[in-house]
């Protein structure tokens, strides 16, 4: 079976320009954009302007560290920072199924699916709180060694390129592991967990034959969403720059930097179920046609309904169009 990268890439294209362009509806945008904000879609890092430490950058860490105040504002708010990122936490992996849903069903409804998917998404809350434990371990385990030479230095004393290249390395091969990961997370066991009413664990077991099956496939999978994420990244900065900063200034703002980038959002959010569908229906049913959204919001969206029913189970079947 020969697997095909640019055509389910060409299969979400076309989707989102049914969904946002036929014909626009602000309001859409926006209730899109709300479900792209609770899936966590409007936040997109980058290493840009990273760099290894110097003396300077060190000595200044070991002077925050022994600071009385510095070390009484984290006493104070490192248990607030903390409650907040397990919250949002739990809140984008509700949300993930609440924009894959819409996406994917041709709808802009948030209840409906926010209830619907409420098992899926608190799996995969508690999945990713064991994954960020153990993503910090893994980072504190390979960096500790580094961190401990750095804080050895002379004070002046540049750090030397025999501690700059395996920093380099490890950070490189770890972060790419890790980055594989959450790619292999996102774009198939979440799609899978939705398809056929999966916790988190059992969409991985699904996962696992596909990937012994065809590692090779799934790691350029990989390397073809790195290289569409380099063009959203510049995409984005032709758009700020273009807008003269001001859409910088759009993409900062909760929902309305989400829907700006519902553009970017909407194919990287519908190329995964795109990919598995190639596998056959067991594994992945063919995605409904796109749709022009149904204005009328507050009640489920009517979708198309493929020729033949489609074989999956669980919540994410698309409803009786009669309904």
């Amino acid at each position: 079976m020969n697997l095909a990268y640019i055509a389910p890439l060409e299969r979400a294209w076309a989707r989102m320009k049914v969904l946002l362009f036929r014909p626009v509806q602000p309001g859409i945008w926006l209730l899109l954009g709300l479900a792209a904000f609770l899936g966590g879609e409007q936040y997109w890092r980058s290493s840009f302007g990273a760099r290894i430490p110097g003396r300077a950058e060190v000595d200044r860490w070991r002077e925050s560290l022994s600071d009385p105040t510095f070390v009484a504002f984290m006493a104070a708010f490192g248990p607030l920072i903390l409650v907040l990122a397990i919250f949002f936490t739990w809140v984008f992996s509700r949300g993930a199924f609440v924009f894959l849903d819409d996406v994917v069903r041709s709808r802009a409804e948030i209840a409906d699916p926010w209830r619907r998917f409420h098992r899926q998404g608190n799996s995969l809350f508690l999945w990713k709180l064991g994954f960020g434990l153990f993503t910090l371990l893994v980072w504190a385990a390979t960096l500790g060694p580094f961190a401990m030479a750095l804080w050895s230095l002379d004070p002046g004393q540049t750090v030397p390129w025999s501690l700059i290249a395996p920093l380099v390395a490890v950070i490189v091969v770890v972060g790419l592991l890790l980055a594989f990961v959450d790619v292999l997370l996102k774009h198939f066991v979440v799609p899978l967990m939705w398809a056929h009413d999966l916790r988190t664990l059992q969409a991985w077991r699904r996962l696992f034959p596909l990937l012994r099956g065809r590692p090779g496939a799934f790691v350029l999978y990989g390397l073809f969403v790195l290289i569409l994420g380099l063009l959203a990244v510049v995409a984005i900065l032709v758009f700020g720059l273009g807008t003269l900063c001001t859409g910088f200034c759009a993409l900062v703002i909760p929902v309305i930097g989400a829907a700006v980038l519902l553009p970017i959002t909407i194919p990287l959010r519908s190329l995964g179920p795109e990919f598995l569908s190639q596998f056959g229906p067991e594994v992945f049913p063919p995605l409904p046609a796109p749709r022009e959204i149904d204005p009328d919001a507050g009640r489920p969206m009517p979708v198309i309904p493929p020729v033949a029913p489609p074989p999956w189970g669980g919540p994410g079947a698309p409803p009786d169009s009669s309904s």
